[in-house]
């Protein structure tokens, strides 16, 4: 994965240059994250994606064109031991060097899991470092299903660009059907369908087009 020299913003696009020297700039820098869950011995993860710019058309009319969704940056825990200090520390190191401001999750309770008192620590942690970062319910949170379906189409029309040395491509080749039913196994690719939904769903505003509420926490 290349890692990102500078972040910057220019008017409404953030630009990141990479250690190739590239120059990329994208509308809009979001995560997703799951939380560990301590009954299956499943550690955290959270994953960083870009979306990104593509030109205005010049033609009136023209249906707005979206960007490839670029995976920036994640993290696997290593174990379910990892402090959660830990956890939140290295997060807001990278989504505010990587300008993301935007995560998404579940925020209440899933499958009988309750992670509210997760939400309410990692917005003590933001709140203590000063670190702008809002914290939103993924849309269609309970129906992996959909989120999945979302991915593949954005992967059918090549809007999907994965580093295949991340935890999230090795997690999405292996992916079956079956999984769906246990989607909180494969951590990437469960915090990836957060992200990817609320893309899918809430364009970024350097877009024209209406956008939905979002219900933060």
């Amino acid at each position: 994965m290349n890692k990102v020299m500078k972040a910057e913003r220019q008017n409404n696009i953030i630009v990141h240059t990479i250690n190739t020297g590239e120059l990329i700039k994208y509308t809009s820098i979001r995560g997703g994250i799951c939380w560990p869950v301590l009954s299956e011995n499943i550690p955290a993860y959270y994953c960083i994606v870009g979306e990104e710019y593509v030109p205005a058309s010049r033609y009136e009319g023209q249906p707005v064109q979206r960007g490839k969704l670029r995976l920036i940056c994640e993290y696997d825990a290593p174990d379910i031991y990892l402090s959660l200090s830990g956890f939140f520390s290295r997060l807001t190191d990278d989504t505010s060097y990587l300008l993301c401001t935007e995560l998404y999750g579940i925020t209440e309770t899933y499958r009988g899991e309750e992670y509210q008192g997760y939400v309410e620590a990692l917005q003590a942690c933001t709140y203590e470092n000063k670190v702008s970062l809002s914290l939103y319910e993924a849309p269609w949170a309970e129906k992996p299903d959909i989120g999945v379906l979302h991915i593949m189409n954005w992967q059918k029309r090549g809007l999907l660009e994965i580093p295949t040395d991340s935890t999230l491509y090795h997690q999405m080749k292996q992916l079956k059907p079956e999984d769906l039913k246990q989607i909180e196994a494969l951590n990437a690719v469960n915090a990836f369908r957060f992200v990817v939904s609320a893309y899918e769903k809430y364009r970024p505003s350097s877009m024209s087009g209406w956008r939905p509420n979002r219900r933060s926490s």
